[in-house]
């Protein structure tokens, strides 16, 4: 039914009663009117208002927030959380003489004022310095003793996204720490799933599970893995291929959920004269930890590359028909000037692999999952983190500290929020940072906004490539995705 509103009813009533009275004033300004008609518009106008949110609150369409939280149950869809930011900060003092210990959920934050509050995080093991190793932690440039910590945001969103350097304040009590700082923003923070996503995936739930199909891909993986936040696939025959043969499945997981499925493990080989070096049986690995072995009858720990007479160098797998899925190339390799173990000789590896995709593709060739002789590979997803450069002007008499924190936040949901192979364009960051449009959250104190195009870019760090915004869009490919890098207001 058509909603009316206040003029519309007053128009309505002023017409039925002249109908039935001709006598009667009804104009503007006659007590009639005054008392009477307008009072009732109102209530009428009011009336029409609820039944328009119940109208809108039957479809997971126009539904919002609590209502549609409420409809989106209906297709076993619940609204993702928000997430917390991380990022890492480095405890400084200008001498010690006995030693530090950092211990876990040791508080820091930014300096409050009396309009914005600190921003507070949690450091999230224990750290420290020991005179006994006390040159290590000395760094000449600074001129301190100094150690680095990861943290995490107490407030879960945008909010625990800040700049460098403003993590200023040790509020835990740390003695013989005389300071702390971050070096680098810390991100990963996003607001609970917005309204559209959620809309999305309620209308996905709709989609037939065939496997076979990218649609089918999706609904079977970010049905079962929650933080699984986009799929799509690309086969033999598709332009964007990879492999000339079976299905690359291409997976977005999110920062803090794939950090948490980062697992070390402990090996052991035989090493034999004339071997190049060995591949890890988990993959994709991460990293190389350390190298342990005999070498002319001595216990030795291999020194890794780049660091000065290294032994061996690690080498991830990025570009191969297989990188960064179960079956990547990823492998050390022994440095032809290097020293080597003795043949014959086990030799042991700890290294730190990604279980997330393990966990995925164990899935996938479940039987009732697998679509019978494909040879579906599931391989996370390039991460294009992007770096913006902009200027901000804001209208007169505004708390600038607290709209500058919007913008960022503003921008970092935004980002949060792209699937695969979207492109970035500039037109749409300009509308996010001035107004806060397509977040949960308006933005007002901005006049304007303006982005140095030059200093748009992003950067994937599998590729080691940087890609700069040109004629307002920077392209992404299919298997690639957007997430914020650093977000600089000057």
């Amino acid at each position: 039914m058509a909603i009316l509103s206040v003029s519309e009813i007053l128009t309505y009533i002023q017409t039925f009663i002249k109908a039935k009275h001709p006598q009667v004033d009804v104009t503007p300004g006659s007590d009639l009117y005054d008392l009477l008609f307008y009072s009732s518009a109102q209530v009428a106008r009011r009336v029409f208002e609820e039944i328009e949110k119940v109208q809108n609150n039957q479809s997971v369409l126009s539904a919002e927030s609590d209502a549609l939280d409420l409809l989106a149950k209906n297709y076993n869809v619940t609204r993702r959380s928000a997430s917390y930011a991380t990022g890492e900060v480095t405890f400084y003092t200008p001498s010690f003489t006995s030693d530090i210990t950092i211990p876990a959920n040791t508080i820091v934050g930014t300096r409050g004022t009396n309009l914005t509050p600190s921003i507070r995080f949690r450091t999230v093991k224990s750290a420290g310095m020991s005179v006994a190793n006390k040159s290590i932690y000395y760094d000449s440039t600074a001129v301190r003793y100094q150690v680095d910590v990861s943290v995490t945001s107490e407030l879960a969103g945008t909010i625990g996204n800040v700049d460098s350097q403003v993590i200023s304040e040790v509020i835990s009590s740390v003695p013989n720490i005389t300071g702390v700082v971050n070096n680098a923003p810390t991100s990963g923070g996003t607001e609970s799933e917005s309204n559209a996503s959620i809309r999305q995936r309620c209308l996905q739930a709709f989609t037939v599970s065939n496997i076979g199909t990218i649609y089918g891909y999706r609904k079977l993986l970010t049905d079962n893995f929650e933080e699984v936040a986009d799929v799509t696939a690309t086969g033999p025959f598709d332009a964007n291929a990879i492999r000339q043969t079976g299905v690359d499945v291409f997976v977005i997981v999110s920062d803090i959920d794939m950090e948490e499925n980062l697992v070390q493990t402990t090996e052991s080989f035989t090493f034999t004269t004339g071997d190049p070096g060995y591949t890890p049986v988990y993959r994709p690995a991460i990293s190389i930890d350390t190298l342990l072995g005999t070498s002319l009858g001595v216990i030795r720990t291999f020194i890794p590359y780049p660091q000065v007479d290294a032994d061996f160098q690690f080498i991830r797998d990025y570009t191969g028909e297989r990188a960064l899925s179960v079956e990547s190339a990823d492998r050390f390799e022994w440095m032809p000037l290097g020293i080597m173990p003795t043949s014959g000789t086990l030799v042991h590896i700890t290294y730190t692999y990604n279980q997330k995709v393990q966990d995925l593709q164990e899935f996938m060739d479940l039987d009732e999952n697998k679509v019978v002789g494909a040879d579906a590979l599931v391989k996370t997803g390039l991460k294009a983190s992007t770096y913006l450069t902009l200027t901000v002007s804001y209208f007169p008499n505004v708390d600038t500290v607290s709209e500058k924190q919007k913008v960022i936040s503003a921008l970092t949901q935004y980002l949060s929020e792209f699937k695969f192979g979207e492109d970035l364009e500039l037109s749409d960051l300009v509308i996010v940072a001035q107004t806060g449009t397509w977040t949960d959250f308006k933005i007002t104190g901005v006049d304007y906004v303006v982005f140095a195009e030059s200093q748009c870019y992003v950067y994937i760090e599998e590729k080691d490539a940087t890609r700069y915004m040109s004629n307002g869009v920077i392209n992404i490919l299919i298997n690639e995705y957007v997430r914020t890098g650093a977000i600089t207001i000057v």
